[in-house]
């Protein structure tokens, strides 16, 4: 495996984890979508947009035959070392939080979500992996956001 193809393959592995949930699984999308670009990946300019289609399109397959939910939020964000328990669990709660309402966003909306927030993509970048035009790329990506927002301030302002 090439070290730019050993690099996507990480990012491979936390889309799929995020988008399944489950460790092995994940694994297993981001070997199988690895192996084919090694394969066939000379045909393509962009191997991260193809290649974070190609486990988009893996995970919608096994989910139709699974039920699989998504990977926690917490998981992947830490605080920072310096804080204090407190604010550790603070951080926590809200990352609980947010990991809740992303789950009842629709899914073109959470996909989109994860490729910016998460992955760091580009617009671009997210319009090749979702198969969406860039107007509804960022439709999607402003509606998710603002569904996040909005609920996090009313759970401030009305509780639990």
């Amino acid at each position: 495996m090439t070290t730019s193809l050993t690099h996507l393959r990480d990012k491979f592995y936390r889309f799929a984890y995020r988008l399944m949930g489950s460790e092995q699984d994940a694994e297993d999308v981001a070997q199988d979508v690895c192996v084919k670009l090694l394969r066939h990946g000379e045909r393509y300019d962009n191997l991260e947009a193809v290649g974070m289609r190609a486990v988009r399109n893996a995970v919608i397959d096994r989910s139709r035959s699974k039920h699989y939910q998504s990977a926690s939020l917490a998981r992947i964000t830490e605080p920072a070392d310096e804080a204090t328990p407190y604010r550790r669990a603070e951080h926590r709660d809200l990352l609980l939080q947010v990991e809740r309402i992303v789950a009842r966003l629709p899914e073109a909306q959470r996909t989109i979500f994860h490729l910016r927030d998460v992955e760091g993509m580009t617009y671009d970048e997210m319009a090749a992996v979702t198969g969406q035009s860039m107007a509804q790329v960022k439709v999607n990506l402003h509606r998710a956001r603002s569904t996040i927002k909005t609920e996090l301030q009313r759970l401030e302002h009305y509780g639990l």
